[in-house]
């Protein structure tokens, strides 16, 4: 009887502790990135569409730096997204794009020659989900880590040694 009750709480601290532990299964790994690359679409989509007047900086004729701003109906002055291209020495092409909703920044996208390197996205439920409005935060990084719905994923890298002889 007192091993039973010693046991039930290691048995709790296990099962608290797989909740925590990072998913490397590479399917369930493949639908997260794929859930949050379409939430981050859908949020960009949606930007692009709200805005109504475009404003572009391009200073020297836009050799180097590029800046847009897009703006909705009201122009109350705050852009609902900016982007900013540069383009290096090395035309290396860095771009960050960020969307704003309400003076609140909800994604922010960073690529380099038109390859994602990070991506942070704040979803929000929709008004009928319940009265309490909770919102979660995405993040994904090139380097092969990604956070989604509270969980951790590590996605799969290719190893060369499988390639050669």
């Amino acid at each position: 009887m007192q091993r039973a009750l010693l046991l039930l709480p290691l048995l709790a601290l296990a099962t608290l502790g797989a909740q925590a532990q990072t998913v490397t299964d590479a399917t369930r790994t493949g639908a997260a990135l794929d859930s949050l690359m379409q939430a981050a679409n859908v949020v960009r989509q949606q930007a692009l569409a709200r805005s109504y007047k475009v404003e572009t900086n391009a200073p020297h004729l836009g050799r180097r730096n590029q800046r847009t701003k897009g703006f909705d109906a009201s122009y109350s002055g705050n852009s609902v997204w900016r982007k900013k291209m540069t383009t290096r020495r090395n035309n290396t092409i860095m771009e960050v794009f960020t969307v704003y909703q309400e003076g609140n920044k909800i994604l922010q996208e960073r690529r380099t020659n038109g390859i994602i390197q990070y991506l942070w996205v704040r979803t929000a439920p929709g008004k009928s989900s319940g009265s309490a409005v909770s919102t979660s935060e995405a993040l994904y990084l090139r380097s092969g880590y990604l956070h989604w719905n509270g969980r951790q994923y590590l996605l799969p890298t290719l190893s060369l040694a499988a390639f050669t002889r």
